[in-house]
């Protein structure tokens, strides 16, 4: 409720591309490169985002009713455990900032950066992502002037004390990481995409643990005959499904190494219809909103 009350509240900035999806975000770079020449490719990061928004500031300026920000976004009525994190602050009722990943810190993110005062900026196209903001200039001035910008927009942002970090100063032809992505230029001039290791990795951690548990269940329920395990063996092989085709979709505009992670996963997922004599018919009926798995984990290292 509250997410949706903020959402109310503000307009995204052009710079935000709210409607598109991270890896439609990449695409928007290297369309931007491709057409504009902005070649030059400056990545700031809001260092401690979460943990940088504090009770003072929101209070003043976030526009929701007080109490709201004070047990909803700030979560100060929670009980929260000890963590290694914070042991630098000694005894502490809840972490500094914001929980990160909590039903309102999301929207309280993207109003922050919608409410940021940006300077118009020419020469540039600045492309926003959860706290990540790239640059991407037409010249080595041009890129000095949008980080400037940049660094000084976010050390205006409202809810909290905010500060930049130059996490890369490069330029397309170099390579630049965007998303997961590692984008660069071939000899032959043409811009061109992969999916960096750390992403690959870390979506084959996530199906290798989903296909382990519909290997599992689907053998219990076959040793068992259960109908219900199964049913829930099933709805967690349309999971795996869902979780294979949303990665391969998103990033099917890399190219031939994404193709060759298709043909590893289409025979997994064929292997287990084979297996388990898994029907379509059986299929359709067990889909529901809890098996589409959206895509909105990567990893950009």
């Amino acid at each position: 409720m509250v997410s949706k009350l903020l959402r109310l509240k503000y307009q995204p900035q052009t710079f935000q591309f709210a409607k598109l999806h991270f890896s439609e975000k990449v695409q928007q770079a290297m369309t931007v490169i491709k057409e504009k020449g902005y070649a030059h490719v400056t990545e700031i990061d809001i260092k401690d985002f979460f943990p940088s928004f504090t009770e003072e500031a929101l209070m003043k300026s976030l526009p929701l009713p007080k109490e709201a920000i004070r047990q909803i976004v700030l979560a100060k009525s929670a009980s929260w455990g000890p963590h290694p994190l914070y042991i630098q602050y000694g005894h502490i009722s809840s972490p500094p900032g914001i929980p990160q990943g909590s039903a309102s810190s999301a929207a309280v993110a993207d109003w922050c950066i919608a409410n940021m005062p940006l300077e118009t900026l020419k020469g540039t196209v600045v492309i926003n992502h959860a706290d990540n903001f790239f640059a991407l200039s037409a010249s080595p001035e041009c890129d000095q002037s949008a980080s400037k910008a940049l660094s000084s927009g976010i050390a205006g942002l409202p809810g909290g004390d905010f500060h930049g970090k130059t996490v890369q100063a490069t330029t397309a032809k170099q390579g630049f990481q965007m998303l997961g992505c590692w984008v660069y230029m071939e000899k032959g001039g043409s811009l061109e995409a992969d999916p960096t290791d750390a992403n690959v990795k870390a979506f084959r951690k996530h199906t290798y643990r989903q296909r382990q548990r519909v290997y599992g269940r689907l053998t219990a329920a076959n040793k068992a005959q259960s109908e219900k395990l199964r049913v829930l063996g099933l709805q967690d092989y349309l999971r795996f499904e869902s979780m294979c085709y949303g990665w391969l979709q998103a990033f099917a505009f890399c190219g031939i190494l994404v193709d060759c992670i298709k043909d590893h996963y289409e025979f997994e997922l064929n292997q287990l219809r084979y297996t388990f004599k898994i029907t379509e018919t059986e299929l359709k009926p067990l889909k529901d909103q809890s098996t589409d798995i959206p895509v909105e984990w990567y990893s950009g290292s």
